[in-house]
């Protein structure tokens, strides 16, 4: 068995993160995908499951080395929710973005475990 990599990694404070979600809530669809725009809209805290978006993909952003920068560019990355903190990464199987939570901050590390 090949030991896992990590290969991208983004820290979102959660203040940045709802400061960000208020201001620009209503034009997310630039940024990301119907699924991931549900997976925010069902919780109780939609800009802590917007921070947690936002900061997989850019670690997985940083881990592909996706060509362009904005919001065309995060958009190309989809994101399948997964249990227990995880999300695929729809157009690179081989990744998995893992989120860890912390009083003041979200951290996404984007890494590959599979051969």
């Amino acid at each position: 068995m090949k030991p896992s990599f990590l290969l991208g990694v983004d820290i979102l404070e959660w203040k940045k993160a709802r400061a960000f979600y208020r201001a620009h809530r209503s034009r997310l669809n630039q940024w990301l995908t119907n699924e991931e725009r549900k997976f925010i809209d069902t919780r109780a805290k939609p800009y802590e499951a917007f921070a947690m978006i936002f900061a997989a993909k850019e670690a997985v952003f940083k881990a592909v080395g996706e060509a362009g920068i904005g919001p065309e560019a995060l958009r190309r990355i989809h994101l399948e929710p997964r249990a227990a903190g995880r999300f695929g990464v729809v157009d690179h199987a081989k990744l998995e973005v893992l989120i860890r939570r912390y009083r003041g901050h979200v951290v996404a590390c984007c890494y590959t475990d599979k051969s």
